[in-house]
């Protein structure tokens, strides 16, 4: 069991900092940060389809091969 699973099986409300967007993937709720503030929020489809920095970072880190 990995640590998203084991998070999941807990039950609870979980704040997860990331920049991989592989585990973006698997949150209900993703809010993006730029400079500081709330750039976008919404779950990963939502956001690769309104948020052109989200949009970015996923094709940078897919190009890397960071995700399948």
């Amino acid at each position: 069991m990995n640590l998203l699973e084991a998070l999941e099986a807990y039950g609870c409300t979980t704040v997860i900092v990331t920049q991989k967007v592989s585990t973006t993937k698997a949150m209900d709720q993703v809010i993006l940060l730029n400079n500081g503030e709330i750039e976008s929020s919404g779950t990963h489809e939502n956001l690769l389809n309104r948020s052109a920095i989200y949009r970015e970072i996923y094709e940078s880190q897919h190009e890397r091969g960071h995700i399948q």
